[in-house]
């Protein structure tokens, strides 16, 4: 399974295709090369701790002079951070509080050397983590040659090590180099390739067995960058899931290319005499009506069950429970691999302007609209992301107002507070603790309550949704539910 045009050699030094092979496999593809002295080292930090809330690094050199950095959360890298070469005082805690950093999870000395990278990582239970250091050379290919570094660090909590696999593009596995085995917390040497596109396959060490598969990846400018392999958290069957870092702050995710994909359905139509024959209760169905709903007797108000799908792209059709004429079709469910979405149905009412002549009559058309969101599968036990889904239209404010007030604080106090127009999902994180959570709009010139309620969040209580509607029954005529992200 080796592949006969693929570049994998250090610049000014090409190699044939049997010293290649020799090469990658006794893993002695480490290349030298990288900038003139800069008099500067980095740090770099990525947080692979599939429970943990943000990390923060805070630095402090030898003058006793600090600097914080903003937090890293799951699955997510910084940038380089240069410092003098020097032994710095490093510490990596997440947020207990609005100012506080107490929650401590390392502490140590590093030393940043001149042109080299400290790499700190965190992963395992953010309880107790396991937190790998890494110190390699800051590598800076000459844009002449065309060509990019690459190293693979392996995070997959894993007894076994795992097999990585590299081809071109338009290749198969058939086709496809081993570049190396890799057990939890190693990172390997660079390797050199020419700047292209190229797909990874992972597999058990020593097994042929394809357990995961990248989609096509580009490598577009001669620079460093590291394969992270880490856990699938979303709802694939693939074990693992590969994480690009680069000197930059952003990290690019690549989850198995033939993962399937994950749906459910809210139903938020209130029934309206525009829709006299929608009861309160509607049947779904995908891609043609038949004589079953993927999703049966789905009640105004109500979260179906998630339903596992084939990635790609889906017609939905809505009926009223236990009938087989649509009136609500062909809107668009599009499921990227190992994604979780969840549909929000509801209305919008349009009224034409009233032009004046009283013998024509305003006229109203009800909309059935659909909005799709991803659902957040990161279990955090310290921090919840709260994504605020606004469903109601009203004529006499824009938008609303949601304030998640603390026993210390009002709500014009309230540190986390946020204001959200409809049908755009908006998120806050929020520590644990209890709430009151207020609903306030404008109106008129005086600001209104629309609806409130409390809520307590602990390490069980994961990701949230904050739905916001119209409701006839209340007082106010407005409600707001709170629902799990995923199940």
């Amino acid at each position: 399974m080796i592949n006969r045009n693929l570049s994998m050699c250090c610049p000014h030094n090409p190699i044939n295709f049997g010293l290649l092979a020799t090469i990658l496999l006794t893993g002695l593809s480490a290349c030298g090369g990288g900038s003139s002295d800069s008099g500067e080292g980095y740090f770099k930090i990525y947080n692979a701790s599939t429970n943990a809330p943000d990390i923060y690094l805070t630095i402090e050199d030898s003058d006793e002079i600090e600097k914080r950095y903003s937090g890293i959360g799951y699955g997510e890298s910084a940038g380089y951070y240069s410092y003098s070469p020097d032994t710095y005082s490093v510490e990596l805690a997440w947020q207990d509080g609005d100012n506080s950093y107490d929650a401590i999870v390392y502490q140590d000395n590093l030393k940043v050397s001149d042109e080299e990278v400290q790499l700190v990582v965190v992963t395992g239970d953010i309880n107790q983590p396991n937190v790998l250091t890494f110190q390699y050379q800051d590598e800076d290919p000459d844009d002449d040659e065309d060509q990019f570094t690459l190293r693979f660090l392996n995070v997959h909590q894993s007894a076994e090590a795992v097999d990585v696999y590299m081809s071109k593009e338009d290749e198969t596995f058939n086709e496809a180099v081993l570049v190396g085995a890799y057990s939890y917390g190693e990172l390997s040497p660079s390797h050199y390739f020419d700047i292209d596109n190229y797909k990874f396959y992972l597999t058990s060490a020593g097994s042929t067995e394809v357990l995961y598969e990248s989609e096509e990846i580009a490598y577009s400018y001669t620079t460093q960058y590291i394969m992270v392999i880490r856990e699938n958290i979303g709802p694939g069957d693939s074990p693992f899931t590969l994480d690009k870092l680069s000197k930059s702050t952003s990290t690019v995710t690549y989850p198995d290319e033939d993962s399937g994909a994950e749906y459910r359905v809210y139903n938020g139509l209130i029934p309206h005499e525009l829709m006299p024959s929608y009861s309160g209760f509607f049947d779904l169905y995908i891609d043609s009506i038949d004589d079953s709903p993927e999703v049966a007797a789905l009640a105004q108000g109500e979260f179906s069950e998630s339903i596992s799908m084939p990635f790609g792209d889906y017609s939905l059709d809505l009926t009223n429970a236990g009938e087989s004429s649509a009136f609500a079709k062909n809107h668009l469910l599009s499921l990227s691999p190992n994604s979780d979405k969840t549909v929000f149905f509801y209305t919008t009412e349009e009224t034409e302007d009233d032009d004046g002549d009283d013998n024509i009559e305003e006229e109203t058309t009800l909309y059935v609209n659909h909005l799709v969101t991803d659902n957040n599968n990161q279990i955090s036990l310290y921090n919840h992301q709260v994504k605020i889904i606004n469903l109601i239209q009203d004529d006499d404010f824009g938008g609303v107002t949601v304030a998640f007030v603390r026993s210390n604080e009002t709500i014009d106090t309230a540190a986390n507070s946020l204001y959200n127009t409809r049908l755009t999902p908006m998120s806050v994180s929020l520590l644990n603790n209890t709430y009151d959570v207020y609903i306030v709009a404008e109106v008129d010139d005086s600001d209104l309550i629309l609806a409130a309620t409390q809520i307590t969040l602990s390490e069980d209580s994961g990701n949230l949704f904050l739905v916001l509607e119209q409701d006839p029954v209340s007082s106010t005529g407005y409600k707001l539910t709170f629902a799990a992200q995923s199940e």
